[in-house]
């Protein structure tokens, strides 16, 4: 039971890291051009 729960929050952790650097991109891409942004607000 446990390994398994570290492997949840080891992915939950990845998770939420690949989010925060999407989001990041977003922001930036949102900052130089709102039009490139838009399809992938979309996406989310």
């Amino acid at each position: 039971m446990i390994p398994s729960f570290l492997a949840l929050v080891k992915i939950k952790s990845y998770f939420l890291k690949s989010l925060c650097l999407y989001f990041g991109l977003v922001f930036e891409s949102k900052r130089e051009n709102q039009v490139d942004s838009l399809p992938m607000l979309v996406f989310l």
